[in-house]
Formats: C-alpha cells, sequence, structure tokens
C-alpha cells in the first residue's frame, strides 16, 4: 500500500516545460528503492526507512524534496517526520567528489553511443557540484535556471543544458573537461575506465555506479537523484 506521494523537480517548482517529465517520489514498504515510469511519468519508490535516512544524513535529494516536494497525499504523516529530521550539513565534500569522479568517468566514456544518459549525467555533475557549493554557502537552489544565474560562466549553462539533450556534439567533453579542471579535485586513481565500476563501489558513488552498468550492462536506473 502507498502510504505518501510528493510532487518534485520542475512540475513541483514551477518552471517545468513540454518536455519535461513529472517526477513523483511514492513511499512504501518496498526492500529497495524502485524506479518506474510511463508516458513522461517517473515515480521513485522509497521504504518510509530509506527516506528519513536521507534526511537524517543530509542527502541532497532530501534537502531538495523537503524545501521544494509538494505533497500530494501522506497517510501516515511520514512526510512530516521527513521534515522535522532533515539535517543540513555544513560540507559536503562527498557529494562534490563524487560528481567530479563521474565526469571523469564520462569523460573517458565519450565514444559511447547512449547520448542521451551521458548529457543527462553531464549535467547531473554540474549541477550537483554547483548545488553542494551552494548549499555549503547557506543557500538551496536547485532549480538550473537559478544555478546558471548564480554561475555565470557560458561554460557551466552550456553543461546544464545538456540534461534533456541527445547532442552528440565532441565539443560537449571539452566543455567538461574545463569544468572538471577548475575543480582542482583531480582525476580518480584508476588505470582504465573498465576499473571505474569498483571505483564507484568503494567510494559509495550509486549514480556513478548507475551509470556505469547502463553503459555496459544495459540495467535499469534502481535510484535516480534527479533534482
Amino acid at each position: 500500500m502507498i502510504e505518501g506521494l510528493m510532487l518534485f523537480g520542475s512540475a513541483a517548482r514551477g518552471d517545468n516545460d513540454i518536455n519535461s517529465d513529472v517526477d513523483i517520489l511514492g513511499i512504501k514498504d518496498i526492500e529497495r528503492p524502485m524506479l518506474r515510469g510511463h508516458l513522461g511519468v517517473d515515480i521513485q519508490f522509497f521504504s518510509p526507512e530509506k527516506l528519513l535516512d536521507l534526511s537524517r544524513e543530509g542527502n541532497l535529494f532530501a534537502i531538495h524534496l523537503a524545501y521544494e516536494g509538494k505533497v500530494i497525499f501522506d497517510s501516515t504523516g511520514i512526510f512530516n517526520t521527513f521534515k522535522e529530521s532533515l539535517v543540513v550539513r555544513k560540507e559536503y565534500l562527498n557529494e562534490k567528489k563524487w560528481a567530479n569522479d563521474l565526469a571523469w568517468y564520462l569523460y573517458y566514456e565519450r565514444e559511447a553511443s547512449n547520448f542521451l544518459l551521458i548529457n543527462k549525467r553531464i549535467a547531473w555533475c554540474v549541477r550537483t557540484y554547483l548545488i553542494s557549493v551552494l548549499v555549503e554557502r547557506g543557500k538551496v537552489v536547485f532549480s538550473p535556471k537559478n544555478l546558471k544565474r548564480e554561475f555565470s560562466d557560458q561554460f557551466v549553462s552550456d553543461l546544464i543544458d545538456l540534461r534533456r539533450s541527445a547532442s552528440n556534439d565532441e565539443y560537449r567533453f571539452f566543455r567538461l573537461k574545463e569544468f572538471v579542471d577548475r575543480l582542482n579535485i583531480g582525476c580518480p586513481s584508476v588505470n582504465n575506465k573498465n576499473e571505474f565500476r569498483a571505483y564507484f563501489i568503494e567510494t559509495k558513488n550509486n549514480v556513478g555506479l548507475s551509470t556505469f552498468d547502463q553503459l555496459n550492462y544495459d540495467k535499469g536506473d534502481e535510484f535516480s537523484a534527479d533534482y
């Protein structure tokens, strides 16, 4: 039985357009998060325990839900408990490192043919890093439009705009390389792109691991951290 539903993402913010998906969070008693999509509607299912874990650890996706999500219904009061449990950390070093590491992996995978996924993840890397920086400064900004206002570099805007693009322009990887070089975190210590899977597991980079599996094994997303 579904205990609650919450609208999130661009539809909840009101900055969606004709190409936007509708993102919904569903709460039900399940062992692992699930993602179901149909006709432009994506529903992510979490257990109540998983949702509260994300809230208490200060997860960026949890912050997004708490600040921008719109409750559709809440039969058990789980969303109220979730918001009351929310922790906003002072530092998001892991999140910035995950974004950096996935960006490097995508650079090594630039010959891959799944352009939509590659571009979506490039935009995720850039947005996750910038969102982390702003949260550390005490500002909560998730919308692409407002992120581009906060960081006015054209290459940042170009990379964020890839989130729904099927472009195969090689130039986007030069932009991505420029971005990670500016982060000054450095390339992960792997010898080739195939070692990234073990590295993502070791560093608990779930989005990186999911991306690797989709590009190499055609596995579906189990958890999407889109904002």
